[in-house]
């Protein structure tokens, strides 16, 4: 009786030992914070970096892909920049989405898109409301990493009834009805398409609504031949108002219309 006793005691203390002591091998290292990728010029053929998409009225935002072996994927964080408690002070980010490397397209830039519909300009007045976002690393015992940088964007109605006039003026048209409350210009983007030679890049500010400009204005565009070519106009504000949180960050915004395709014979 007692020899069985003491043997039962025995098993069990080193089962018991067993179970919460021993902690060899287990991960404790979080990944690196994550590398937002800077915004690019808004006046180059291929932007980068946190934008608007003329697709869709979604906001973009863009990383370099973390080199562990481990890694499983990023947690996005959001604010509304206007989320303050009755003090003034800052109500916290809250998650947005989380997403898996198998969700994200393989490659060293990852992006994700902001489909929230509150993220789009109001179809009424044209206000948007601007959002700041982080993000965050876990690998595949989700041990987090440190947060990335913070970015800021806007997202302005984008222009439309976007065309070129095909019938001998040469001319580039669009309306946007909307006062977005600060100056911007309109950047005009004409490519071949489909393999997107630049035609013509250019920037014009001019607030008058319809908006037209002529092709070639400033002479340093390619001639259209006969073929296919596709337009985009976005809308860029000069400027936008310093705020009095998260001084350091700078505060992207803009619209991008929908590529609109023509001929010409």
């Amino acid at each position: 009786m007692w020899k069985t006793i003491f043997i039962f005691l025995t098993a069990s203390a080193m089962l018991y030992y067993g179970c919460g002591v021993d902690t060899t091998g287990e991960d404790t290292d979080p990944p690196a914070a994550p590398i937002l990728i800077e915004k690019s010029s808004e006046i180059i053929v291929v932007e980068t970096g946190i934008d608007a998409i003329p697709e869709w009225d979604w906001i973009r935002i863009e990383w370099r892909r973390g080199s562990e072996e481990d890694l499983a994927g990023y947690e996005i964080w959001r604010l509304w920049e206007d989320d303050t408690t009755e003090n003034g002070e800052m109500n916290g980010f809250t998650q947005r989405d989380i997403v898996s490397l198998e969700e994200l397209l393989p490659g060293e830039s990852q992006y994700f898109y902001d489909q929230d519909p509150q993220v789009a300009p109001s179809t009424l007045t044209g206000f948007g409301r601007g959002y700041l976002y982080y993000l965050r690393a876990y690998d595949t015992e989700y041990n987090l990493s440190e947060t990335s940088d913070t970015a800021y964007y806007k997202l302005l109605p984008k222009p439309i009834n976007v065309y070129f006039d095909t019938t001998g003026t040469d001319t580039i048209n669009c309306s946007y009805p909307f006062n977005p409350g600060v100056s911007f210009n309109y950047f005009i983007r004409v490519l071949r398409h489909p393999d997107n030679t630049v035609m013509w890049l250019k920037s014009e500010y001019n607030l008058a609504d319809p908006f037209k400009a002529a092709y070639n204005n400033n002479g340093q565009a390619q001639p259209l031949t006969t073929g296919t070519y596709k337009l985009r106009i976005d809308v860029i504000p000069i400027y936008l108002d310093s705020p009095d949180i998260f001084p350091d960050v700078i505060r992207y915004s803009g619209g991008e219309s929908k590529w609109y395709i023509f001929e010409i014979e």
